[in-house]
């Protein structure tokens, strides 16, 4: 992941490099900041995870310069969108799918998003036009955060990064709402801070001229696939499905892995990474084979048997991570903090397992989160 910040007008590049620093464990590979003229500033932290070059430096300008992007998230279809791309006359100078999302956005305008697969938060200021696209992806996966103080319209993919921009800073109005629809507000305006809004999944948005148009172009409920008539073939189309999000998703230049819980999901999706590490070759060579196993000795929450069962099978070692509470309790105030919203679980136990991937050099990983909504497990889901 990586942190995006803007200001629209411009801002004092010290105050403004203060703030984007806040995102600097969103992207401790390094950093950007570009104030066009006086109309904006733009600033990103990058994690490198495709092209680790400085050719993929951002914010990124197009080769005319009329364009500049900060992104957040990944576009894992990009390198069939950059064939059709190059078909249509467009050169490239990186390998990054930030200059893909840059030239798709030239090319088809604000309609690139449906050509997307991926996940994303991204800002691209037109010079000529003197207005910034803003795009959150269809689900939400990646955050993005704004405000408007004093006519200075502010955006970031997280809250801290707008703090220095409040007057003061004071819990929402909204919190006891929020608090008792813990499931529901993040698909809301509602934020935690007083003041500072949600930018809407599945939406655009235009900013000029000091006014934010918002426009949804996604709805789940209008772009629901007719199932195959079959078990057999609403199984085979599964692991089609399953099997292809895994493969673009190994899409790395750097080492990637899994947080292995033993539960199906995320069985099924090392699992998968398995598979496909021997059935197609390029994926192959990718350094996947780091699985990361929360452990909770001596309560019924452990599983940690059934993922040894599943590292034993695909033949690959694990890390063990033995979550003693006590151990993190006095961070606890710092984990909140980093989260910026309601969870109904403690954060210690993903602190501390993806504290450990980054410890052991892994930069990506491929989880089971979301399987639970996708398949009704969860109590709170309510039949249409």
């Amino acid at each position: 992941m990586c942190g995006i910040l803007g200001t629209i007008p411009s801002s004092n590049e010290t105050k403004f490099k203060s703030a984007l620093n806040r995102l600097e464990h969103r992207g401790p590979d390094g950093f950007g900041i570009e104030t066009i003229e006086n109309s904006i500033t733009l600033g990103h932290r990058r994690l490198a995870i495709v092209d680790l070059s400085n050719s993929a430096h951002q914010p990124m300008y197009d080769k005319t310069k009329r364009y500049c992007v900060i992104f957040n998230g990944e576009i894992y279809n990009f390198l069939e969108i950059k064939k059709e791309l190059e078909a249509k006359g467009h050169a490239f100078c990186s390998s990054s799918d930030t200059e893909v999302l840059l030239y798709s956005y030239i090319e088809w305008g604000e309609e690139c998003v449906l050509k997307f697969n991926g996940m994303w938060a991204f800002a691209i200021w037109d010079n000529q036009k003197k207005e910034l696209f803003l795009s959150r992806d269809r689900f939400g996966k990646k955050p993005l955060f704004y405000t408007v103080i004093d006519g200075k319209f502010i955006f970031a993919s997280e809250m801290k990064a707008i703090y220095p921009f409040l007057k003061e800073i004071r819990p929402s109005q909204d919190f006891h709402w929020m608090k008792d629809n813990i499931f529901s507000y993040e698909a809301t305006e509602k934020c935690l801070i007083d003041g500072i809004k949600r930018f809407p999944f599945g939406h655009n948005g235009i900013y000029k001229n000091g006014n934010l148009k918002i426009k949804r172009y996604w709805n789940t409920l209008d772009n629901i696939a007719e199932p195959p008539k079959t078990y057999d073939a609403q199984v085979e189309r599964f692991r089609e499905l399953f099997l292809d999000a895994c493969k673009i998703r190994m899409r790395s230049d750097v080492p990637i892995g899994t947080a292995l819980s033993g539960g199906l999901d995320s069985s099924a999706t090392i699992s998968a990474m398995a598979h496909l590490s021997k059935s197609h070759i390029d994926y192959g060579k990718n350094d996947w084979r780091h699985a990361f196993v929360a452990s909770f000795p001596g309560t019924p929450l452990d599983e940690t048997h059934f993922a040894k069962m599943v590292v034993d099978h695909i033949g690959i070692e694990a890390t063990y991570i033995n979550i003693e509470p006590l151990k993190y309790w006095d961070n606890l105030e710092k984990y909140f903090y980093m989260f910026e919203d309601l969870y109904i679980t403690s954060p210690i136990p993903m602190m501390a397992t993806y504290g450990a991937v980054k410890k052991h050099g892994t930069t990506v990983t491929l989880d089971g989160h979301g399987a639970d909504e996708l398949f009704s497990g969860y109590g709170h889901l309510v039949e249409a």
